[in-house]
């Protein structure tokens, strides 16, 4: 195992210290109105959604050194830890110096997190989901420690995060024996996602969700201690049994996992208003098991959707675009709940039978995320795969050697490379990042310099060839 990946663990650890749950940030910030530090947190996920939908542009991003991006990255995010620090113990600093710590915070984190989310995606989903826990469980323990230590010793671990962060990236990319088990798995067996459900799921989860989690932490005499505890406890038991999951059978989980998260929050919405007093951490539970399934699930969708097309940077970049926009949304909305609407806490329990109906309504319109497609025949052309053609991988030689004779430019041995592994057309298109007229080109042009008819007579050539 690579030790790169718990970066992406000190990443989070700084993100929920700092603007998402905030001990770090209410610690420091005691006497400034919460109001104004629910500014900085909607500010701070503005400049992050911006960010993601800037980062969207790979043509951009390759005019720039990917080592030079990731340390701006890492500078803005450190001094955004320190303008806190700053405004925290100096008479001279205003609040808005707290608002351009949260400019600076939601850029670099932003930055940080696209470029490891590219390096996950060259791991198997199995190796990526193990990786992935690890790191949601080192978050935990930098959320918990931060909460509980020193608040000197929290403002350096804290500033220190961000390097952390930043050094097993920098390792992670300059890693040349990263263990790709990409041939060895049929990613295409999932079949073709629906991205605009997907998205729409993305939203409704996260805004919905988000914004009643919020509106219920409202409610007097919620007994937080006990809440931090426990929440804290079931989100890493929950992520512990989704490692558990993927690693059984990675395809089930991606296709099913999805399904529990809606209606955990339905029961937990639906239970609010029959409970009271501490009970009502069993609401609370239910929620933080949806928040943990679901978080587990984006970060593995959004790898297998990174590993069908060539702009895996993209892929990140979008789907947190659309999660950061919503979480901005839910607490645009919460914002404006707290200081317009009165007797918010007396219409709790509407609100939450309300939440509760959406999320049993909802769930359904989402329960299959992806359409079966057949991936050994093709609109205009069979493909036949390796069992179907009795070859096996001790028998066969390598692609670029079999037809090295034939002239083939670059790009023909991918599309030829990819067919041989039993891709369809839309596959290849993903995977290469091309129009299907163009594979059609690309394979018209291979049958031309091999001689063939069609896709059978050049998988006979190819499996005819036996290793020496």
């Amino acid at each position: 195992m690579q030790s790169w990946p718990i970066g992406l663990g000190f990443w989070a650890g700084w993100l929920w210290v700092t603007f998402l749950n905030g001990p770090f940030l209410y610690k420091l910030l005691l006497t400034t109105d919460s109001y104004q530090i629910n500014i900085v947190m909607l500010l701070f996920l503005f400049l992050n959604a911006i960010t993601y939908l800037v980062l969207a542009n790979e043509d951009y991003l390759k005019k720039f050194n990917n080592n030079s991006i990731i340390f701006c990255g890492m500078i803005l995010m450190v001094c955004s830890t320190l303008l806190i620090v700053g405004v925290a113990f100096s008479t001279v600093l205003s609040l808005y110096t707290l608002y351009l710590a949260a400019i600076l915070g939601g850029i670099g984190s932003a930055i940080i997190l696209i470029f490891y989310g590219d390096l996950y995606s060259q791991y198997s989903i199995k190796h990526a989901g193990l990786y992935y826990g690890i790191c949601l469980a080192i978050a935990t323990l930098v959320y918990l420690g931060i909460s509980f230590i020193h608040l000197n010793l929290a403002i350096l671990i804290t500033s220190l995060l961000p390097l952390f962060a930043t050094y097993y990236l920098i390792k992670g990319m300059s890693n040349t024996n990263i263990n790709k088990i990409v041939d060895n798995e049929d990613y295409t067996k999932l079949g073709k996602i629906s991205f605009i459900r997907l998205a729409i799921m993305f939203f409704l989860f996260y805004f919905v969700g988000g914004l009643m989690y919020n509106i219920l932490s409202l409610l007097p005499n919620l007994p937080k201690q006990q809440l931090f505890w426990y929440s804290s406890i079931i989100y890493c038991v929950v992520i512990f049994i989704a490692v558990v999951s993927i690693f059984k059978d990675e395809f089930t989980y991606l296709r099913y996992s999805h399904n529990l998260a809606l209606p955990l929050l339905g029961i937990g919405f639906l239970l609010v208003p029959f409970l009271s007093g501490g009970s009502i951490l069993i609401s609370f539970l239910f929620f933080q098991m949806g928040f943990a399934v679901f978080d587990f699930f984006v970060w593995m969708i959004l790898c297998y959707i990174a590993k069908t097309t060539a702009n895996k940077r993209q892929v990140f970049a979008f789907g947190f675009f659309i999660i950061t926009l919503s979480m901005f949304g839910s607490s645009f909305f919460h914002q404006g709940i707290t200081l317009y609407v009165t007797n918010v806490i007396q219409q709790i329990n509407t609100l939450s039978i309300l939440a509760a109906i959406l999320m049993f309504v909802s769930a359904p319109l989402f329960t299959n995320l992806f359409s079966i497609v057949n991936t050994n025949q093709d609109s205009s052309d069979d493909i036949i795969s390796l069992a179907e053609s009795g070859a096996t991988s001790d028998n066969i030689a390598d692609p670029t050697n079999v037809f090295s004779e034939y002239g083939l430019t670059a790009r023909e041995h991918e599309v030829l490379d990819l067919l041989l592994k039993g891709y369809n057309n839309p596959n290849i298109c993903n995977s290469l990042n091309i129009s299907n007229n163009t594979v059609k080109t690309h394979l018209r042009n291979i049958y031309r310099k091999v001689e063939v008819s069609n896709r059978q007579e050049l998988i006979n050539i190819y499996y005819s060839q036996k290793r020496i």
